[in-house]
């Protein structure tokens, strides 16, 4: 696979959800699976509304986050980075109730840990948080066609 890499900066709007998405939009041709591509539009729709929601919660709308995303061989790497204050991930989630389709809080977060291989979230400097989401991409069986030429 070639690397790609692909970056947004965009307000802190929750109106800009549109915009977010057609920026990811490209990858579905890249990605070539489509459970794999609506899985990681639903996490980068998740890190931005809880950026927005609640890191950016008293910042003017036109504090910048900042989202990431790059291919790097079988790994997709996306970052959400806001100028809010930081918080500990993983107290986080390990403060979660059981998954509950009632539960008012968590389930984005809830639902970016189990699409995802890892997810961390870390201070930058003075500068904000990043919240890293990796997936690991399964390599798609040759075809055919394909294991006949390669061997």
């Amino acid at each position: 696979m070639i690397s790609n890499k692909i970056s947004l900066n965009i307000d802190s709007d929750l109106r800009h959800l549109a915009a977010v998405l057609s920026w990811f939009d490209p990858w579905r041709q890249i990605l070539d699976d489509d459970t794999v591509w609506q899985q990681c539009r639903i996490a980068i729709v998740e890190a931005f509304t809880n950026a927005v929601r609640h890191a950016h919660q008293g910042l003017p709308q036109e504090t910048p986050i900042h989202l990431e995303a790059l291919l790097d061989g079988e790994t997709l790497v996306m970052e959400i980075c806001d100028r809010g204050q930081p918080f500990d991930l993983d107290h986080y989630l390990s403060d979660l109730p059981p998954s509950s389709r009632d539960a008012e809080g968590g389930r984005g977060l809830r639902l970016i840990r189990d699409i995802a291989d890892q997810v961390t979230y870390r201070r930058q400097g003075d500068t904000g948080n990043c919240l890293r989401i990796v997936k690991q991409l399964t390599p798609q069986p040759l075809r055919a066609s394909e294991a006949s030429v390669a061997g």
